[in-house]
């Protein structure tokens, strides 16, 4: 995991760009020391009035929009896949196209900088977890 803090007249933003390394194969101290900040993370991130991002090729299903929305924290999301069925129920973001570098930066400062917007996906997405979940997607996917 890498950890990049940078200054924006916006925001004071964090970024934590994730790792593709299997958290159960790292080191006991290093899985427990991850599984137990993501929850945190998740909390500054919305405390701070920050967004996730996702801005995957491809996302099948999306698990960690849910774990943010949960949160009550606004997404940029891949606008393939997955992505789109969960903003759609939580209408908690913005969809993007993960090879436009300007519409992804477009979208996160649309939010960070719209602090009506920001808001408003707060407050759906926190009425509107419980239409999302795992067996729901399940029974929906053809």
């Amino acid at each position: 995991m890498y950890i990049l803090d940078i200054s924006l007249e916006l925001t004071y933003s964090t970024l934590i760009l994730g790792n593709r390394d299997d958290i159960e194969e790292k080191s006991n101290n290093s899985s427990v020391f991850l599984q137990r900040s993501i929850p945190e993370i998740y909390r500054l991130v919305a405390k701070t009035k920050g967004v996730f991002i996702n801005p995957a090729l491809v996302e099948p299903f999306g698990l960690t929009l849910i774990e943010a929305a949960a949160y009550g924290l606004p997404v940029v999301a891949t606008k393939n896949s997955g992505p789109v069925d969960i903003i759609k129920a939580q209408n908690n973001g913005l969809l993007v196209d993960p090879h436009d570098q300007k519409g992804i930066a477009d979208a996160l400062l649309k939010l960070l900088a719209d602090k009506n917007l920001w808001f408003e996906c707060r407050k759906n997405e926190l009425k509107n977890i419980h239409r999302f979940s795992w067996p729901k997607h399940c029974r929906m996917t053809p």
